[in-house]
């Protein structure tokens, strides 16, 4: 025999055993195998195996569909309670499904929620043996604000020679800080001090509308304080004229109306969702991105919306405030003597400090969730924004009452009359 039909036979063999195999194979699994007894041991032997490994498989996907089928029933018990379930029990249980999704390394994957009755509030990842530390930090800066705004509050409604236009201005900032503040504050401390926490749906909602409306208020009533101080230095004259008390009163009506108007989309945008991923929010309130974040759908109108309201808001702002002050400059610098220039400045310098204390956390937050996604770790996100959301309600009443002489007068003027009286 040449070479050529030595090579020829072995591979004709080759290609027989190809054969023999991928028929024992399909006839296996077709129930029309080789019969045992003609195609001797190895047959056998071949065919046990492949019954054996088909049966582990079929262990294996019965185990894993019953392990399904539990989580299922957990999850759906979770989101809709069963007729004389109580909603206790039912938080309850999720809040033990959440305690054993981050023992196991999250959620399972594969599992979506109709519009959940609650949300689980979690506060801050990666910090939960410190969270309850922070409410030394945020507790104080609460009761501050509450404290504060609310005698700023009542010195402006005692004293009459505080209702002023410039003083009803404050008085508008400090109420908006005390909603502001008690919008997110109780949920924080609660979250951070007993640990995850359900709220409810529609609470979440309200929550997210809040925030962002008394923001929006907040940035608007800054606008109007330089405006006024742009009238106040640059036409004195005329100030009485052109800011009065009913213009004041308008001015408010308008920036609530404006705020209601441009916030009440966010949680219609999120409301239209029927399916999310997860009920947990890692997150210490409900801000707008952090539940679109669980929603299964395209989040597209969602995204650009909070993009152009941050924009537009903040962006129309900060270029009004820029304006007044640059208005500011001129006057000032047109006074004919250093200690009229230092006193002009002097009434802006606490609106300059609220302005700070409200802008510079404001954009730092919004920069580093916008671009720093990825570099800055999610707790220091979270922190930011609660920090936001809290220091300028808490330091406004410092900075106006130990740098406005007439808020500092009546303030030791009405506790010192209290005072001798006992």
């Amino acid at each position: 025999m040449t070479g050529t039909e030595r090579t020829h036979a072995l591979a004709q063999s080759m290609m027989g055993c190809v054969e023999r195999t991928m028929g024992l194979q399909v006839g296996t699994e077709n129930g029309t195998g080789p019969d045992p007894e003609k195609h001797g041991p190895q047959a056998q032997l071949q065919l046990s195996s492949q019954r054996s490994s088909s049966l582990l498989q079929h262990q294996v996907k019965n185990n894993v569909d019953a392990q399904n089928v539990k989580a299922g029933q957990r999850y759906h018990h979770c989101v809709h309670p069963q007729c004389g379930a109580e909603e206790a029990e039912a938080q309850e249980l999720c809040l033990r499904i959440y305690s054993q999704e981050q023992m196991a390394g999250g959620p399972h994957p594969n599992f979506t929620f109709p519009c959940p009755t609650f949300f689980i509030l979690t506060g801050i990842p990666g910090l939960a043996g410190a969270q309850a530390w922070l409410t030394l930090v945020f507790g104080p800066m609460y009761l501050l604000a509450l404290l504060g705004n609310g005698t700023l509050l009542a010195l402006v409604q005692i004293d009459s020679t505080l209702q002023q236009p410039m003083f009803l201005l404050l008085a508008t900032l400090a109420a908006t800080d005390l909603g502001l503040a008690t919008s997110i504050a109780p949920g924080l401390l609660a979250v951070l001090w007993l640990g995850p926490r359900p709220v409810p749906y529609g609470a979440c909602l309200a929550q997210m509308f809040f925030v962002h409306a008394l923001t929006a208020v907040e940035s608007g009533v800054l606008l109007a304080m330089a405006c006024d101080r742009a009238v106040a230095v640059g036409r004195p004259l005329h100030y009485p004229l052109l800011v009065t008390k009913a213009r004041v009163g308008y001015t408010a009506l308008a920036l609530a109306l404006k705020a209601v108007a441009i916030v009440v989309p966010f949680p219609l945008l999120v409301a239209r969702f029927e399916h999310f991923r997860a009920k947990t929010i890692n997150h210490a309130y409900c801000a707008h991105m952090a539940v679109v974040e669980l929603v299964v759908g395209n989040t597209r109108a969602n995204n650009l919306y909070g993009l152009a309201l941050s924009l537009a808001v903040s962006g129309i702002d900060i270029l009004g405030i820029t304006a007044s002050y640059g208005l500011i400059a001129h006057a000032v610098l047109r006074l004919p003597t250093r200690e009229a220039r230092a006193k002009a400045f002097g009434t802006c310098s606490s609106h300059i400090c609220v302005l700070l204390a409200f802008y510079i956390p404001g954009l730092f937050s919004y920069l580093t969730h916008r671009f720093g996604r990825h570099t800055v770790p999610k707790p220091v996100h979270i922190l930011l924004s609660n920090i936001y959301l809290l220091l300028p309600p808490a330091l406004n009443p410092l900075i106006y009452g130990v740098r406005t002489k007439q808020i500092r007068d009546q303030f030791l003027e009405t506790f010192t009359f209290r005072k001798s009286q006992f």
